[in-house]
């Protein structure tokens, strides 16, 4: 199972809010096409985010994981350092 590292530690925050959105909305429609989990999309404060709700009884550490790797793999290769220092995203973590 995850170590504790969120996604959020993993990638950079977009500054502009409509490549964010658009961003966000493609993770969500990435995994639902590939039929990993069900993730639900929402805007709060403004920002569009990804909502995980994990209730089912018979969910496994497993399909924890493999909904972490769907995810994951769908978020952008960006490193977080370099991206502050020039401006181009802000690191969520």
């Amino acid at each position: 199972m995850t170590d504790g590292v969120g996604l959020a530690d993993s990638w950079c925050v977009e500054d502009d809010p409509a490549a964010a959105s658009a961003r966000i909305d493609a993770i969500i429609a990435g995994v639902h096409a590939e039929g990993t989990c069900w993730l639900g999309g929402a805007t709060w404060r403004g920002r569009r985010l990804i909502r995980i709700s994990v209730s089912n009884y018979p969910t496994t550490a497993e399909d924890i994981d493999a909904s972490v790797a769907a995810i994951s793999q769908r978020l952008p290769s960006t490193d977080c350092e370099s991206a502050s220092t020039t401006g181009k995203g802000t690191n969520a973590g």
